[in-house]
C-alpha cells in the first residue's frame, strides 16, 4: 500500500516549478514560432496539472520535468511530437 501511495504521488507535475520558469526551445516540438516560452507573466500560457494551455485551449501536455538540469519536455496533443525546453537563466 506504501508503495501505491509513493508511485501515484511521483506522478504529479509541479506547476510552481514549471510557472515560476522562463523555458527556451532546444529541440523537437515547438509552440509554432515562439522559441521562449514564458508562463509566469502572460496572457497567453497557462500551466494547470499537467497541461500547458494556450488562450484556454489545452495545447501540450507535460511529460517530464527534470529540475536538476531544469528541462521540460512536453508532448502535442495535435501531433504527439515531443518537444525539449530549458530554463533561460541555465541553458
Amino acid at each position: 500500500m506504501c508503495f501505491c501511495l509513493f508511485a501515484c504521488r511521483s506522478n504529479q507535475i509541479d506547476t510552481e516549478f514549471v510557472t515560476k520558469k522562463v523555458w527556451i526551445y532546444d529541440q523537437g516540438y515547438r509552440f509554432g514560432n515562439i522559441d521562449i516560452l514564458n508562463l509566469t507573466t502572460t496572457e497567453y500560457f497557462t500551466c494547470r496539472m499537467d497541461t500547458i494551455f494556450l488562450l484556454d485551449t489545452p495545447f501540450a501536455k507535460i511529460v517530464n520535468i527534470n529540475k536538476r538540469e531544469s528541462k521540460l519536455i512536453i508532448k502535442s496533443f495535435l501531433t504527439d511530437s515531443i518537444g525539449i525546453y530549458y530554463d533561460i537563466n541555465v541553458y
